[in-house]
């Protein structure tokens, strides 16, 4: 059980450490903050053009915290927007998870 504990936490950290530092993550901070206000607004279409902003900076980047955090935002405002798309938006969202190919943005 520890070993494989460990085995995660480096695997974890070994994508993790994938996501270039310096500007890049100071330019994805900057657009999370903006995702931040747009919600803080109640602003859902303006959030969702922001999300899919971070989510495409951070496939870039190779980011996979923000590539999560963007994607599981996303799902939770365009649900919000329209329940009735729920199953096709989770549906493109574990296909893009999958694309990313790293293990922290799996998403079930």
């Amino acid at each position: 059980m520890k070993r494989f504990a460990l085995s995660v936490l480096l695997f974890i950290l070994a994508c993790a450490g994938q996501a270039v530092a310096g500007n890049a993550g100071k330019a994805l901070d900057k657009l999370w903050k903006k995702v931040e206000d747009s919600m803080a607004e109640d602003r859902p279409r303006k959030t969702l053009d922001l999300l899919e902003d971070v989510i495409s900076a951070a496939k870039k980047e190779r980011n996979p915290l923000y590539f999560f955090r963007g994607l599981d935002a996303y799902r939770s405002v365009s649900a919000r927007l329209d329940w009735k798309q729920y199953d096709s938006i989770k549906a493109e969202i574990m296909e893009e998870a999958e694309d990313f190919g790293c293990p922290v943005a799996e998403y079930s």
